[in-house]
């Protein structure tokens, strides 16, 4: 900012005319202000990007931050946390949520939401940020069986994949998960894949060698897990044919 002075300067400038006015006008630069941001909102943490995780419009938590200056601030989110998390809307004075920026959460990682001041002709700009640290759900196997192949035929083997979900409203249960590819080993060995179907079952058939069929009489399925759940296995034994 400039602050600008003036000086007037009375003289004779011409003997015997009328007096003449003259200016002197000088810069002198005045240092803007430095301002804080700082958030007040309390970043959840845990699985609770499963509240989020169903629906895009969903907001999971509202971040809020202000400025010392009294300027309003801009939020965004973190270029390493777009897969994590991103901001669906900006509440002004809103009776339920306040003001701050409504945040979703799509899987487990870090969401770090960052709040920018871009200042003024008084004030600096400034920043801060918070980070949310989630972690992922947990997931199952159920009804795991496998029945071996009659006089050298294929054995069959299935199972269901659950995870952790929102199941009604806000509360947690088992649900399915479709599209998974989950593995069935045998003596260590994997024998055969298969892709969860829309029942989140998976099915598929080996043929075993002699020895595995006559050495063996336990089998495990296995899934490798992904952003959002933890792995999961489980070992049953074979059924009869």
């Amino acid at each position: 900012m400039v602050r600008s002075r003036v000086l007037v300067v009375l003289g004779a400038l011409v003997p015997g005319l009328t007096l003449l006015a003259s200016t002197q006008v000088s810069a002198e630069p005045v240092a803007r202000q430095s301002q804080t941001v700082s958030f007040s909102s309390t970043p959840p943490s845990g699985q609770d990007w499963l509240h989020g995780a169903n629906s895009p419009f969903d907001v999971s938590w509202v971040a809020s931050a202000s400025a010392t200056s009294g300027l309003p601030v801009n939020y965004s989110i973190a270029e390493a946390s777009t897969n994590v998390c991103r901001i669906v809307r900006v509440y002004e004075d809103d009776p339920t949520f306040g003001t701050g920026a409504g945040i979703r959460f799509m899987q487990s990682g870090t969401c770090t939401v960052i709040a920018d001041q871009a200042g003024d002709d008084a004030y600096l700009p400034a920043r801060a940020t918070q980070s949310v640290q989630l972690s992922k759900a947990p997931s199952q196997f159920d009804h795991v069986r496998a029945t071996k192949g009659l006089l050298g035929g294929p054995s069959t083997f299935t199972a269901t994949l659950l995870v952790k979900s929102v199941v009604q409203s806000y509360s947690f249960g088992l649900g399915g998960y479709p599209g998974q590819v989950v593995t069935f080993t045998v003596g260590g060995r994997p024998v055969c894949s298969a892709v969860t179907d829309i029942y989140s079952r998976a099915t598929c058939k080996a043929a075993l060698s002699p020895t595995a069929t006559l050495l063996n009489v336990t089998f495990t399925v296995s899934w490798t897990g992904d952003a959002r759940y933890t792995p999961a296995s489980k070992s049953a034994l074979f059924g009869l044919f």
